[in-house]
């Protein structure tokens, strides 16, 4: 199902109010019944878990997402940092699975800028390391130290992620290579 423009979310929110107006003295009174009680728990002010990846969205979640993300001028660098922040949000939650989403969808982006790259990949590194999955933020660590030599936390995820993987020697060799980056551009 495509989403509605935010045009067509407009004109429909105004056919909506309009029949409510409308019917206003057919509206049901006393008790509500479980069609209301379900609306209401899927609009978004009533939320109290994300909906599943692929799930029928109620249709003020889909206006709110089409207002957010539907911004066809945003530049890479520009969407790219706005799923960072996501994904920093849902990491601040600790909802690491959701913010392993938003940091994969930021470096879809293909985002010019080495250093936005760099911490999107540190980040999800970090996120995979919360959730156990130490071999994924071990390759992450590696990409983003490939976007950019000098991000030191990437380094310290990447020996931290061997430690727990029981790779010894290969977090000595990333703790070594973190020292030597952190000599060279201080």
């Amino acid at each position: 199902m495509a989403t509605p423009s935010p045009e067509e979310l407009d004109q429909q929110l105004d056919e909506f109010i309009d029949k409510l107006v409308e019917d206003k003295d057919n509206l049901p009174t006393g008790q509500l019944d479980d069609a209301f009680w379900k609306d209401l728990e899927g609009h978004p002010f009533f939320l109290k878990e994300m909906p599943q990846e692929g799930a029928e969205l109620h249709p003020a979640t889909a206006a709110l997402q089409a207002l957010h993300w539907d911004n066809d001028d945003d530049t890479p660098l520009e969407k790219a940092t706005k799923y960072k922040e996501e994904g920093n949000k849902y990491y601040g939650y600790k909802k690491y699975r959701n913010a392993i989403l938003a940091y994969t969808e930021g470096i879809k982006q293909r985002c010019p800028d080495p250093t936005i790259n760099a911490v999107l990949f540190c980040n999800r590194a970090t996120a995979n390391f919360y959730l156990g999955n130490h071999r994924s933020a071990l390759r992450d660590c590696v990409l983003s130290r490939k976007c950019k030599p000098d991000h030191l936390k990437a380094y310290l995820k990447a020996a931290e992620s061997c430690m727990k993987l029981s790779k010894y020697q290969e977090a000595q060799s990333w703790c070594t290579a973190g020292l030597s980056v952190s000599f060279l551009f201080d």
